[in-house]
């Protein structure tokens, strides 16, 4: 029996391309009711069609696919904990052909500071830690899942801007081949608590 995950996030990367593509095709379509001109109506007609022909891949996926997910199996994360993860990706409608998938993951840590110089605003933006590695998993006619071990460093996620206003933001980037017939990107948001578990505490980790 399938244990319950502790905690799970839904994919917050949005389609643009998608998304930009839809309002392109309507209103295109839209054009060709206010056009009295029979070329132009056809012109316009051929460029939807090439538009679509073009992002099919885009516009057939959400109709067959869900939305993809991590299921983390401890919940919240703290610096120096790991914890069991699984990608999963459920098949809306239809059966999937089976296969083998593949791609990477990576653990992001990254720092923005806004501060005020007179009376200009300034945004710095730097990356504290990347965990990047290399996943393998398998297709099945329902799902894809792919179990992953997420690590979170003692030392990650201090403020290295002396400066105000500092935030920390924590973010798990997926791109997998073989889900479909396009690369399949994903991106996370994490909620890292700025504490140490006590394995870290045995280990001599410094707080911050």
């Amino acid at each position: 029996m399938e244990r319950p995950p502790a905690k799970v996030i839904v994919n917050s990367k949005y389609d643009w391309v998608r998304i930009l593509g839809i309002i392109a095709i309507c209103l295109l379509l839209f054009s060709v009711l206010i056009i009295r001109n029979v070329a132009w109506a056809i012109i316009v007609v051929i460029l939807v069609g090439a538009g679509f022909v073009a992002l099919r891949d885009r516009f057939i996926e959400p109709l067959f696919w869900e939305r993809p997910e991590v299921h983390f199996y401890s919940w919240p994360l703290t610096l120096g904990s790991q914890t069991s993860v699984d990608y999963v990706r459920r098949r809306r409608r239809g059966s999937a052909s089976e296969g083998p998938v593949e791609g990477w993951v990576a653990v992001t840590c990254t720092e923005e500071a806004t501060y005020s110089i007179g009376t200009n605003t300034y945004t710095d933006k730097a990356t504290a830690f990347v965990d990047r590695f290399d996943v393998h998993g398998q297709k099945t006619s329902d799902e894809v899942r792919i179990p992953l071990v997420v690590s979170i460093p003692v030392h990650a996620g201090a403020p290295t801007m002396s400066k105000p206003n500092n935030e920390i933001r924590w973010d798990l980037a997926t791109r997998l081949s073989g889900v479909t017939s396009r690369n399949s990107d994903a991106s996370f948001r994490l909620s890292v608590a700025a504490v140490l578990t006590d394995q870290a505490d045995r280990a001599g980790g410094s707080s911050i």
